[in-house]
């Protein structure tokens, strides 16, 4: 979601603003629509693809290559 969400938000220079457009995005998006679909069909209407690890993998090799100098 959080992905999809950058595509659809604004830059975040100002982060109360960022967080405060994010919260409007996962609510509009997300929340609303949360007992309408399984979960599985929300995430491919809210992202436009498939559930997928790729996006968790991207975020565990980044953080953890600034920590460990990888």
């Amino acid at each position: 979601f959080y992905e999809a969400a950058l595509r659809n938000l604004p830059e975040k220079s100002d982060p109360e603003n960022f967080f405060k457009n994010l919260l409007g995005w996962l609510r509009e998006n997300v929340h609303n629509k949360g007992q309408l679909y399984a979960s599985s069909e929300l995430v491919e209407r809210v992202t436009g693809e498939k559930l997928t690890a790729k996006y968790f993998k991207n975020y565990i090799t980044d953080k953890y290559s600034e920590i460990y100098n990888l």
